[in-house]
């Protein structure tokens, strides 16, 4: 997966957080995500269409955001799962119930209308947009 990827590796993550994060989770993201993260938990590359760039947070942190809430009360039904590393974040869409894709949005603004806009349909595809690794 990341044979040609600008992709900048982290540890996989272990048995024991990826099972604390689909218990944070309820067991609701998708298995693609959760297999990355077996292998990179986490970690950062050039995306090449906005927002530029992909930086994904460990399992520990996603779990750890989701139980406080961090983005709950304003940004409902995402689960944020990163960032661009410059003020917007990237999340599963969940505001239909189930993973509807990846957003990014502007964590300024919580008009949900203006801020959001769609990414990928699916974790491989936004894997897919990480920018070839230059000769």
């Amino acid at each position: 997966m990341f044979k040609d990827k600008d992709w900048h590796v982290q540890i996989g993550a272990a048995p024991t957080e990826l099972d604390d994060l689909m218990a944070a989770s309820g067991n609701s993201l998708p298995d693609d995500y959760l297999s990355f993260l077996s292998m990179s938990n986490g970690g950062e590359g050039p995306l090449s269409i906005d927002p530029l760039n992909l930086v994904l947070d460990d399992a520990a942190f996603v779990a750890e955001t989701m139980r406080a809430g961090t983005f709950a009360t304003f940004f409902p039904g995402l689960i944020v799962i990163g960032s661009n590393g410059a003020g917007e974040a990237i999340a599963f869409d969940f505001r239909r119930g189930e993973a509807n894709g990846i957003v990014y949005f502007d964590v300024t603004n919580s008009d949900l209308s203006e801020s959001i806009q769609p990414l990928a349909a699916s974790f491989t595809e936004l894997m897919s947009l990480v920018n070839p690794r230059e000769a």
